[in-house]
């Protein structure tokens, strides 16, 4: 059998053919259809930000839960080297009963642990999480200008 030749179509072949399967629609009140895409696009924005703040508060809750376990790594550690030390004398506990009750008499001073300073305030957020928020408010605020461009 011979080869069947391939027919190329031309180029204005394909425009005309692709002209033929194009539609247009006629939108009634099109500034009325505009206005509520960019409201929508206001609600969209409102929900990503809020999202951006939900996932700064769930890397939050892993770094407190980070700090919380090594606290109490910490504490376990400690009470296990006081359980295998030797009890004191008596004594000495009686002795060391007064000097707590003394030392409660007096003011103490708060020592802050390396630890705690370094930490970060409850109210802080993350800098990643802020810059999406930044840039979520700065997109709203521009759908918001031209949405009150629209109505004037």
């Amino acid at each position: 059998m011979p080869k069947q030749k391939q027919s190329k179509k031309s180029p204005k072949e394909e425009r005309k053919h692709h002209e033929d399967n194009s539609m247009y629609f006629k939108i009634d009140l099109p500034l009325e259809l505009r206005k509520e895409i960019l409201k929508t696009a206001i609600e969209v924005t409102q929900l990503l930000k809020r999202h951006e703040g939900f996932k700064g508060l769930r890397h939050l809750r892993a770094e407190t839960y980070q700090d919380f376990n090594k606290i109490y790594k910490e504490i376990d550690v400690l009470s296990r080297k006081l359980r295998t030390k030797d009890l004191p004398v008596i004594k000495r506990v009686r002795e060391e009963i007064k000097k707590a009750e003394v030392q409660e008499q007096k003011p103490v001073h708060v020592v802050q642990h390396p630890e705690s300073v370094n930490a970060r305030p409850e109210t802080e957020r993350p800098r990643l999480h802020i810059s999406e928020e930044d840039r979520l408010d700065s997109e709203l605020r521009e759908i918001q200008r031209r949405l009150h461009s629209l109505d004037m």
